[in-house]
């Protein structure tokens, strides 16, 4: 079976039909005027995904699945490109504060936000505040509902990124790991995909505020950082490990 574009006339790329269970009975209602038609030329144990595309525009595909279970909308990204380079785990170094972290990381939350707006992704880390030195890589924290963890991570992936093998946030999985070109230079990125109004979420934020806040406190984290390293740790989880502590001492 196969649903092409002239059962929609709306000109949409077709998509082939391999299985039906036909013990299914609903369907994702479709609120778009030029498609509330189609919705009574598919079959019952069908649903319709809305391919958004870049810069506007939607594509329509038709989807069966054998145990249905949809949301009221539901969206995919057959369409994204691959936009995320690869990522390489730097040395345990303390870096000079770099200034264009915030506009590399406005870049990579907007082109998030682009194709999923409830996606907002907040920059964090040392490179969220000005003057903090540490190892460079960019933070991005995004904060979402349970039932949107699943689009956003999908969304992530087809971007490029991939996820690292050390979990920061148990039982979280481990962060995105990837990179991002600005001006001939590549920037590392960590993308962290939390539970909203969890402690760790609120930890990140309030931890973030307390650096911008208080110049002193963001010159003691750097010292720390230092002495880290100094002391001969070249392990990037045992230097995370360490600088956890002065992470406690702040947030108590």
């Amino acid at each position: 079976m196969e649903i092409t574009s002239r059962h929609f006339g709306l000109g949409c790329r077709s998509t082939p039909v391999t299985e039906i269970d036909r013990k299914s009975k609903e369907y994702i209602v479709v609120t778009h005027k030029s498609l509330r038609q189609a919705i009574n030329v598919l079959p019952p144990v069908a649903y319709l995904r809305i391919v958004l595309h870049h810069g506007g525009g939607f594509t329509v595909v038709l989807s069966v699945q054998s145990r249905f279970s949809a949301p009221e909308s539901l969206v995919v990204f057959d369409e994204v490109q691959p936009a995320i380079g690869p990522y390489t785990e730097p040395p345990v170094t303390c870096r000079d504060f770099d200034p264009r972290a915030a506009e590399i990381a406005r870049q990579v939350a907007g082109l998030v936000s682009s194709y999923l707006p409830s996606a907002r992704p907040e920059h964090i880390g040392s490179t969220a505040v000005p003057g903090c030195g540490g190892r460079g890589i960019i933070d991005l924290l995004i904060a979402c509902p349970e039932e949107d963890a699943e689009k956003v991570n999908l969304l992530l992936g087809r971007f490029g990124f991939k996820q690292g093998n050390e979990t920061l946030f148990p039982p979280y999985p481990p962060a995105y790991q990837g990179s991002w070109v600005h001006n001939g230079d590549a920037f590392l990125l960590h993308v962290h995909v939390l539970r909203a109004g969890t402690d760790e979420v609120d930890s990140m934020r309030f931890f973030r505020s307390c650096l911008r806040a208080d110049s002193e406190l963001a010159r003691a984290y750097v010292q720390q950082k230092r002495a880290i390293i100094s002391s001969g740790v070249t392990d990037a989880a045992e230097y995370r490990r360490q600088k956890a502590i002065f992470l406690k001492m702040v947030l108590g």
